[in-house]
């Protein structure tokens, strides 16, 4: 592969990571787990155990999807 090949695939890869972030968007993320650390520090928090479950779970999958995001861009700065 030569220099050519290979600046194309990586401005490929970084357009792919924008449309992910487009998509994702990743500072939503950081707010809403930001809110959501905000809620669990009530003390009310886990009386109600369904919602506190469901409110979990969305931390769970939010934080999931931020840190696969992180990691690709991260990777793709190191090449």
């Amino acid at each position: 592969m030569d220099s050519y090949e290979y600046t194309e695939l990586l401005k490929k890869l970084t357009t792919k990571i924008d449309n992910i972030a487009q998509i994702i968007n990743p500072q939503k993320i950081e707010q809403r787990l930001k809110e959501i650390e905000k809620i669990e520090q009530n003390p009310t928090f886990w009386e109600d155990a369904k919602k506190a479950g469901i409110i979990q779970k969305e931390k769970t999958k939010i934080n999931s999807t931020l840190q696969k995001y992180l990691e690709a861009k991260k990777q793709s700065m190191i090449v």
